[in-house]
């Protein structure tokens, strides 16, 4: 027996749905406790500068594990898929990021249901990009919520919950690895409290429903009219992808972290302040930010103290765009 499994969930049997580096770390997880049947996740695509096509991190982990991947273009549009789960006859499917909506005939198959992990407290931030969007927004605590998936966009019976505190700081990226690790050891908890009678779905409340759609590339131009905060929170929200981004003329440059200062003045919002060795210091609509870290095209990140050490910003403001 497997550590971890009772006499109730020993023989159960698991199909994984997922994509991402979030998605494999639950299916790690997940396989030290299960046997898992059968991981369904994305096509390989082409990734990075060279545009290979790469198999998913999720398909990389499973063929590792030994357990069999299949990687249809359209789970709804593929009956082989779903002839296979039919033959399976799986007791859970748990779906963690995987990219394609499920239809009813895949939802209604499972004994347990299927479970997906979201990163946000449902019902806030249902949709493509939770994680990001609690750090754009300034919240304070985000979390895992285990739901019994049906045909809505995350609008699912809530199974269990785990709250993670956003610090004033904190980056998407730092959040997005506190939330990975976290989500396998709330599915097994969730996968054994339906197994034992212990977890009942509760359906979500009406009230506080929020969505976000998926973050693009150009809702990281930073506009310096806004508040400090607002601007922080967009950097921070930005880290480390796709980047919050300004022109310094027609020099994009990409922010990886900065600080709010005082500043008082009638200069226009952009205006750059001062360049030093402690900061640039760019004012924003109600004060200034302090850049520390910066990325200009085709260099690498690096400490303002460092990029100071024989080069300047030439232009006298930022802007959104070299147009603006």
């Amino acid at each position: 027996m497997k550590k971890g499994l009772t006499n109730n969930t020993k023989r159960l049997s698991l199909v994984f749905m997922g994509t991402p580096d979030y998605a494999a770390k639950s299916l790690e997880e997940l396989a030290k406790v299960y046997e898992i049947a059968l991981v369904i996740t994305q096509p390989d695509r082409p990734r990075g500068r060279g545009k290979k096509f790469l198999p998913t991190p999720v398909r990389t982990l499973a063929e590792s594990l030994g357990i069999p991947v299949l990687t249809p273009e359209s789970i709804r549009k593929d009956p082989a898929v779903l002839d296979q789960l039919k033959a399976l006859s799986p007791d859970v499917i748990v779906v963690v990021a995987y990219g394609q909506l499920l239809p009813k005939t895949i939802l209604e198959l499972p004994r347990l249901g299927c479970i997906n992990l979201h990163a946000s407290l449902l019902p806030a931030w249902r949709g493509a990009a939770p994680i990001q969007q609690a750090i754009l927004s300034g919240d304070t605590q985000s979390g895992n919520t285990t739901m019994r998936m049906e045909e809505g966009l995350d609008t699912g019976a809530i199974l269990l919950t785990d709250p993670v505190a956003i610090g004033p700081d904190m980056t998407y990226g730092e959040l997005h690895d506190v939330l990975m690790e976290g989500g396998g050891s709330l599915l097994i908890r969730t996968i054994h409290g339906l197994a034992d009678g212990t977890v009942t779905p509760v359906p979500q409340p009406e009230t506080g429903v929020s969505y976000v759609r998926k973050i693009k590339k150009e809702d990281a131009a930073i506009d310096f009219s806004r508040p400090t905060r607002e601007i922080l929170n967009l950097i921070r929200g930005m880290n480390p992808h796709p980047l919050a981004y300004a022109y310094a003329g027609d020099v994009m440059v990409k922010i990886l972290k900065a600080s709010a200062r005082e500043a008082h003045g009638s200069e226009k919002p952009g205006t750059i302040l001062a360049q030093e060795k402690s900061g640039i210091l760019i004012r924003t609509g109600d004060g200034a930010i302090s850049v520390q870290e910066l990325q200009l095209p085709g260099k690498r990140p690096m400490a303002v103290a460092d990029f100071l050490n024989g080069n300047r910003l030439e232009a006298k403001e930022m802007k959104r765009s070299v147009s603006e």
